[in-house]
Parts: structure tokens; C-alpha cells; sequence
């Protein structure tokens, strides 16, 4: 199975988004693929294209995020659009992963996930970047286990039952 690991930059406030970074990965977490799109200063970015580039890059693949900004934006942008939602796929989150394995700390960032990790974080411009960040994060989780847990709705191997998320 393939994932798509999505950053986006941009305004939340008002939901312009300025970058779309992604990197496609397998199960193992390896990059088989990036996914980039900027905008100029000059040159405001259609996002009814861009968003349309977007998904036939993604395909049907899951989506993980660091945290639910992003899906945020990428909901508000599509519907602001009159695009259709219908296509949005199962949707991760890294942070998630990384919190319920690592911290239990809440609204841990990526750079402080970097951190605790051993990584030395960068300040970065590059949504794509921030994407290559999450995967090398990931990396050093039970990703599995970690997807796992959110398909099932948070329920750990004690409790023994589980339910898919709508």
C-alpha cells in the first residue's frame, strides 16, 4: 500500500494555501515519489487546477499530515473551490503516531518530534521539505501500529474490538 505524506503552507485565517508538498511512500516508508507546486508572488496559484494536479498525482492513496490543519485547509480549499470532497481518501495522523509511541506530549511539532528523535531540526521554507521531514520522522515509529490504532478508531490490542472510523 501507498501513502501520501501532504504538507501544505499558507494562510489558515483566510485559506489561501501558498505550497502543496507531498511525498508517496510505501508501507516501509521509502519515497517513491514527490509531488510539489509553489506559488509565485506575481502569479496567484489556481487552485482549482492545482488541487485537480493534486488529487490524480495522489490517487486513491491515504493521506498523513502532521496534525489536522492541513486537512483542514485542503477540505476548506476544495469546497471554497467547488470542487468535490468526494474523492478525499483515508486521512493519517503522523503527529498522532508520534505522540500516542513517543512523547505524549500534545501538539508536538514536527521540529520537536525531529528533536526527541535525534534529528536536527531546520528551519525550512519548503512544504516539500516539511514532507521528507515527516517521512524521516515516521520512520522511526511503528508507522503500522501507528495506522493501524487510528483505523480502528484509537482502540488498543487490550480492549480486543475495534471499530472503523466513518
Amino acid at each position: 500500500m501507498e501513502y501520501i505524506v501532504l504538507n501544505l503552507e499558507g494562510n489558515r485565517m483566510n485559506g489561501k494555501v501558498t505550497q502543496i508538498g507531498a511525498a508517496r511512500v510505501d508501507e516501509k516508508l521509502d519515497v517513491l515519489d514527490t509531488f510539489q507546486m509553489k506559488q509565485e508572488q506575481a502569479d496567484p496559484m489556481d487552485m482549482i487546477d492545482a488541487m485537480e494536479k493534486f488529487r490524480l498525482w495522489c490517487g486513491d492513496a491515504p493521506l498523513v499530515t502532521w496534525g489536522q490543519d492541513d486537512i483542514w485547509l485542503l477540505e476548506y480549499i476544495i469546497s471554497e473551490n467547488g470542487l468535490n470532497l468526494d474523492w478525499m481518501p483515508e486521512i493519517f495522523d503522523g503527529r498522532e503516531i508520534f505522540e500516542d509511541q513517543v512523547s505524549g506530549h500534545r501538539q508536538a511539532d514536527l521540529n520537536y518530534a525531529m528533536m526527541v528523535l535525534g534529528m536536527k531540526p531546520r528551519a525550512v521554507k519548503s512544504s516539500l521539505t516539511r514532507s521528507l521531514y515527516m517521512v524521516k520522522v515516521l520512520q522511526n515509529l511503528s508507522f503500522t501500529r501507528g495506522i493501524e490504532s487510528q483505523r480502528w478508531g484509537g482502540c488498543n490490542e487490550i480492549c480486543g474490538y475495534g471499530y472503523e472510523l466513518a
